[in-house]
């Protein structure tokens, strides 16, 4: 009597996070499952919001349906579950996911794509300022704080704390919002005031000399002064405290302090960088542990100094669902190589943005359609989206 076959086991692959490199990894599966393999996502948002587009949500060009992905949605096209639920944990010599829930999964093969949060282990902080990520949560406080502005006919004084691209474009969105929205109601442009706080003597330290001096004169037409060499040491109501400089008043405080990757990495026993973040090879694979992948702003990549950008982070998905696929076949992995020459394109509040390649600036309103273009068809290729065409 013959005996059939055994078949072989199917790998158990864990995505930790939803952010756009695990995104886009879920849309390739969707169209080409992962064979020999079932597929788990956790992540505790149900909906991911699309980072490109939060500035366009501040200064009201986007509603926030516009940048929603529902996670739920492009988990089931690629034929994973969904828990919802937060990571707080790796069991690594059981190779188990620990939950907030108090649950575990259990994997064979493992990626994290949680993304980072600006750094707010400055003292008042959490209590005083208000955190540009998670940006749900920024993008509700936003609302609370304009809605007050708007209504007080008072003199405001509004502070970002942080100026990389995150911080300018959004300080740029919110003063373009509120400068407008100000102006309809009678009350003038001149009771709001606008401060950028950088740490170091430049804005956009990462970014070529051309867009920083673009934005610099785009900042000084605006009214918005910067402050550099400031380094914020702490918060208190009402005011920011400065290294060597003293007290600041300043009466909202958004912050967008340089980035941080989950608290809970330090225990897991994974090779990580100075800074917390997951080491891995070009391949994206974990340095100590090679069953364990790491993508987007989570991930720190050998030999290579990327700046923390959605830029990278999208295009990474694809050789997270190419490796994921190769390991679980037990198949050698390709490498990601970092475009040299990534096209950032910065919003500048109005319906205008610059953008810069290779070291060159351009700047105008065909550069925010081409900006609006690009944003709207990210979100478009995942099942349920509700943006439009613009």
């Amino acid at each position: 009597m013959k005996t059939q076959p055994q078949l072989p086991e199917l790998k158990r692959v864990v995505l930790i996070g939803a952010g756009h490199a695990h995104l886009i990894a879920m849309r390739d599966f969707s169209l080409r499952f992962l064979e020999g393999a079932q597929l788990t996502v956790i992540t505790h948002h149900s909906y991911a919001l699309y980072s490109g587009m939060v500035p366009g949500i501040i200064a009201g060009h986007y509603s926030p349906d516009e940048a929603r992905i529902d996670v739920g949605a492009v988990a089931k096209a690629a034929g994973a579950s969904l828990c919802l639920t937060e990571a707080i944990g790796i069991d690594l010599a059981n190779n188990r996911v620990i939950c907030r829930d108090c649950s575990s999964v259990s994997f064979d093969l493992l990626s994290i794509n949680t993304g980072s949060s600006p750094s707010s282990d400055v003292p008042g902080v959490p209590e005083h300022a208000i955190s540009i990520k998670p940006f749900e949560v920024f993008l509700t406080r936003f609302e609370t704080v304009r809605r007050t502005i708007i209504e007080s006919g008072t003199s405001v004084r509004i502070g970002m704390v942080g100026a990389g691209a995150a911080g300018v474009e959004l300080l740029l969105a919110i003063h373009h919002r509120l400068t407008r929205e100000a102006a309809l109601a009678g009350q003038g442009k001149p009771r709001l005031q606008f401060v950028l706080f950088s740490a170091t003597s430049e804005i956009l330290p990462s970014h070529p000399p051309a867009l920083r001096r673009r934005i610099k004169r785009l900042l000084d037409e605006r009214g918005i002064e910067v402050c550099t060499d400031c380094y914020v040491e702490a918060v208190k109501p009402g005011a920011v405290y400065i290294a060597g400089q003293g007290r600041r008043a300043v009466d909202v405080i958004f912050w967008a302090i340089q980035a941080a990757p989950p608290a809970w990495l330090r225990d897991t026993g994974l090779a990580l960088d100075d800074k917390g973040f997951i080491r891995v090879w070009p391949t994206l694979e974990s340095v100590s542990h090679p069953h364990i992948f790491a993508a987007g702003d989570v991930a720190s990549i050998e030999n290579h100094d990327l700046p923390r950008s959605g830029v990278y982070a999208v295009r990474q998905g694809s050789f997270v669902a190419a490796n994921l696929r190769r390991a679980a076949l037990g198949n050698p992995l390709t490498a990601y190589k970092p475009q040299r020459d990534a096209l950032y394109l910065v919003s500048t509040g109005d319906r205008h943005a610059i953008g810069t390649r290779n070291g060159f600036a351009l700047g105008g309103g065909w550069v925010w359609k081409l900006k609006d273009w690009i944003d709207r068809r990210y979100v478009r290729q995942f099942p349920g989206s509700d943006v439009g065409r613009g």
